[in-house]
């Protein structure tokens, strides 16, 4: 089932780019197929056959891969280094994985939305330009945000219901030069004073409370 899915939406990510043709002499030749793109496999059964097919679509730029069980097995898709975006919520990753994000240096985009077992402190491997992060219902804390000072390009944060971030947390988000929104909803741990410093001292973020 996991590999003929696969197989379904390369067909359509092919027919939808189309084929690129190319003149030789006067005679139209067809190279090699049109590249995939984006694959969204989220929520199917995928095991490591699958993921080795998956592994093999080295032009991929966008992989989602929300709701698969996935510990350990991130290794099977080191080859895929020119991944911009990467859609891994509600899966079973902890901290401790996410060094098997190394290889995605040209990532942009990150969604680890409801990993409640992962902090994102495991991040701190990471070697990309992200731009968005996805955090909401993990365990991100103060910890946490202090390992995202790494990232100067991160643009928009989510961080919604992480109730272990404090105003501490805020502080080390101020210093991030180009955060321009986050959102901070349901999380009970910041309080209103907290938020108004942040919205003083960096009022070109947009925080959502």
């Amino acid at each position: 089932r996991g590999l003929g899915a696969i197989d379904a939406q390369v067909a359509c990510e092919r027919a939808r780019w189309g084929w690129q043709w190319r003149d030789l002499g006067g005679h139209l030749a067809r190279p090699a197929e049109a590249p995939v793109r984006a694959l969204n496999l989220s929520w199917q059964r995928l095991g490591p056959a699958q993921l080795d097919r998956v592994a093999a679509l080295v032009t991929l730029r966008w992989l989602g891969l929300s709701g698969i069980h996935l510990l350990g097995r991130l290794r099977l898709l080191a080859s895929l280094v020119e991944l911009e975006g990467l859609e891994l919520s509600y899966t079973d990753l902890r901290d401790p994985q996410l060094t098997l994000l190394r290889p995605f240096r040209a990532l942009r985009r990150l969604s680890l939305a409801n990993c409640s077992d992962l902090s994102g402190a495991g991040l701190v491997e990471l070697r990309a330009p992200l731009e968005v992060l996805d955090l909401r219902l993990t365990t991100a804390d103060d910890e946490t945000l202090e390992v995202l000072a790494r990232f100067p390009t991160l643009v928009e944060l989510t961080l919604l219901d992480c109730q272990r971030v404090s105003d501490h947390g805020l502080e080390v988000l101020a210093r991030l030069p180009a955060l321009r929104r986050l959102d901070l909803s349901f999380c009970h741990g910041v309080s209103g004073a907290g938020v108004e410093h942040l919205r003083q001292v960096r009022p070109e973020i947009e925080v959502t409370r």
